[in-house]
């Protein structure tokens, strides 16, 4: 019974990874080949050969090396605007520790800074 259960569940994986190859491929129909009520009919499959596979399979590759390398050319100038806007941070932050020391010592050089009476 197990085996019989085995072998149901493995034609069902079968039967879906074959519809979704067909599915992914685009077969095209062809009215040379029978269907499942044994007549001709248009709604078959046509298999398309190893090179056609191998032709959609190396643009599809092509296709998605060019995207990465898009992504790849975007990530690296988000990079260099984000190093230029760290760098921006750093010497504001700067100057306003400058500006700050320089104020302490204004405030501490005026009498009337330090009292208010």
């Amino acid at each position: 019974m197990e085996n019989l259960l085995h072998w149901i569940d493995q034609r069902a994986k079968f039967k879906r990874d074959q519809r979704a190859i067909e599915t992914t491929y685009k077969y095209q129909p062809t009215s040379s080949q029978p269907n499942s009520k044994g007549m001709n009919s248009s709604n078959t499959l046509k298999q398309l050969s190893i090179k056609e596979i191998i032709a959609q399979q190396t643009k599809t590759n092509d296709e998605v090396k060019q995207r990465l390398d898009t992504y790849e050319s975007s990530l690296k100038d988000i990079h260099n605007k984000m190093d230029f806007l760290l760098t921006a941070f750093n010497e504001q932050n700067t100057l306003n520790k400058r500006v700050e020391l320089k104020l302490i010592k204004l405030a501490t050089a005026l009498p009337v800074a330090t009292n208010i009476e």
